[in-house]
């Protein structure tokens, strides 16, 4: 028989991607949550025509930041008591874990905001800290995307890899990006997964 795992995830989402904003939801008309509070400036869909408009987030204040860890804890606990076999938190494209981690969102001067350990421009690094952070925790698997990948659908050659990143974790390490069959199988054959 045939084991096939089944595994929810879920994460918090506002945000932008390189520059980009990601749709947000409103809970009852309550602002996202936050990083900060500085607002997107409204966007070009991607049709060209339509302008999509964002609400202001609120930024989190220090005193609730445990409550929202302790929110994600609390859904993976519930996640596996119905049955999952495991639980992938979301933490890139402008999701809230993103907002945290990238200064271009980040502008908080308490302690979720700042040093290495929290947030860092130079995206190789952080990828190597994170990675490294990742598995001190015995997480089954990191899953990244090529940085070679904008937007979907659209690459772009770039001299960065997610090698270093990939050597760091050690473990099952999964990687999307704009793979087909032929360079999935070179990124095998030259080791870059």
């Amino acid at each position: 028989m045939l084991f096939t795992p089944k595994v929810v995830s879920f994460s918090v989402r506002f945000g932008m991607l390189e520059g980009l904003p990601i749709h947000v939801t409103n809970q009852n008309g309550q602002a996202p949550i936050s990083s900060t509070n500085k607002p997107l400036a409204p966007q070009v869909r991607s049709n060209g025509i339509d302008v999509a408009q964002f609400t202001p987030p609120r930024r989190l204040r220090t005193d609730e930041i445990p409550q929202i860890v302790d929110d994600f804890r609390l859904a993976a606990r519930i996640a596996i008591e119905a049955g999952f076999d495991g639980v992938e938190i979301h933490g890139a494209h402008g999701y809230l874990i993103d907002q945290f981690l990238k200064d271009q969102v980040n502008d908080r001067t308490d302690k979720y905001g700042g040093s290495l350990e929290n947030w860092d421009s130079n995206p190789e690094t952080l990828g190597i800290y994170l990675a490294e952070s990742l598995k001190k925790y015995g997480i089954l698997y990191c899953h990244m995307v090529e940085p070679r990948m904008k937007i979907i659908g659209e690459m772009h050659e770039t001299a960065r890899s997610l090698v270093p990143m990939r050597k760091a974790f050690k473990g099952t390490f999964i990687v999307a990006g704009g793979y087909n069959r032929e360079d999935g199988n070179k990124a095998l054959a030259e080791n870059h997964t």
